[in-house]
Order: structure tokens, then sequence, then C-alpha cells
């Protein structure tokens, strides 16, 4: 098995990947308010859960890994 090596990321290719990241987090926010909504029933906490999920991503980014599933 061979050690995958990255190349050095510069500031403006991790503010894109930032935008791309945060483009595709955008998209899925009404799916995910939805499927929280269903989860608890009530509208704010659903808002907070969806909040909570989209904060954990954004923190994760750094190992997002593009055009692979988000689920396992």
């Amino acid at each position: 098995m061979t050690a995958r090596v990255s190349s050095p990321v510069t500031r403006a290719d991790a503010a894109s990947l930032d935008r791309q990241f945060g483009d595709q987090i955008a998209l899925l926010v009404p799916m995910l308010r939805r499927f929280a909504h269903r989860l608890c029933g009530q509208r704010a906490l659903a808002d907070d859960l969806t909040q909570e999920a989209i904060m954990r991503a954004w923190a994760a980014r750094a190992t997002f890994i593009q055009n692979t599933p988000w689920t396992m």
C-alpha cells in the first residue's frame, strides 16, 4: 500500500474548496431540515439539529473528498 502524497494548498485553493463545500452543504439544508423535523416533530428543535449537523460538517470539511457519497 502506498501513501498518498498531497500537494500544498494555497490560500486561494483553500478558499475555493471552502466555497465549494459550502455550496454543497447549502443544497442539503432543506433536506436536512425535513429529516430533522421528522425525527423530533418540532420545527425549532429541527432547526437546532440541522445547525448542529452543518457545524459538525463544516468543522470536518478538511476530510471531505470530492465526488464521493456522504453516506455509507
